[in-house]
């Protein structure tokens, strides 16, 4: 998705300040006309489909999703195994703000959790105990892929991540085991920001080429169901 962006007035009494950016409030879901103060009248930014605040857009009219089969993404579980997914994309649950593109998968405690995607490991967290259930303490680690987008595992074991900051992983790496710290149950929570370090709210659609199971009429996953990890 491109999104193209005008010169804004600053004068305009109801715009928004959001890292030195204009943002014009959008009236409908399909006006994607979104301002910003630029040298050049227009300009196409086209990495970071929700660059702005998390009123610019609305969830649903950033869930456009591509065809799996071209998807660079896979199941971040390993291949063969099946698990329901607990939360979808634009979820009314826990799915706001910044990570309301992201998905929730019921996967057991302990269960191994795969690379999606390969990249670069950014960031580490965990020290979380597994019983802790602040949700703001749940382990977690970032992914950063070679055009810039991150990849976001949480709720992860204590203690369980196996690469280190700086690591280079390959898409199916063990990277760690699904957990329940920060929640109550175990679950994956995975999304993907479009830029490194993440900004909040630059959360992107993305499906599985390797998901064996049902897609909505937009191309996401579907509440409830279950995936399995085909080769890929």
């Amino acid at each position: 998705m491109t999104v193209k962006y005008q010169k804004c007035q600053t004068n305009n009494p109801d715009s928004q300040k959001f890292c030195g950016e204009c943002v014009l409030p959008l009236q409908t879901s399909k006006d994607i006309g979104i301002t910003k103060t630029i040298e050049s009248p227009v300009e196409e930014f086209t990495n970071c489909p929700r660059p702005l605040t998390a009123a610019a857009i609305t969830c649903l009219a950033r869930a456009v999703f591509g065809s799996p089969e071209d998807s660079e993404y896979i199941l971040p579980y390993p291949v063969g195994a099946s698990y329901p997914l607990l939360q979808t994309y634009c979820g009314p649950q826990n799915h706001r703000n910044d990570n309301q593109l992201a998905y929730d998968f019921t996967i057991p405690f302990g269960d191994p959790v795969i690379a999606a995607r390969a990249g670069i490991v950014r960031r580490v967290t965990e020290h979380f105990a597994d019983n802790d259930t602040n949700r703001a303490n749940h382990n977690h680690l970032f992914i950063e892929h070679s055009d810039g987008t991150t990849a976001f595992y949480a709720h992860l074991v204590q203690d369980s991540v196996l690469p280190e900051v700086g690591d280079r992983v390959a898409q199916g790496e063990l990277i760690a085991q699904s957990g329940t710290s920060g929640g109550t149950v175990a679950v994956l929570h995975f999304g993907v920001y479009c830029t490194w370090p993440v900004q909040g709210g630059n959360d992107v659609a993305i499906n599985f080429r390797n998901a064996d199971g049902p897609l909505d009429e937009r191309g996401g996953l579907v509440q409830s169901a279950t995936y399995t990890a085909l080769p890929y």
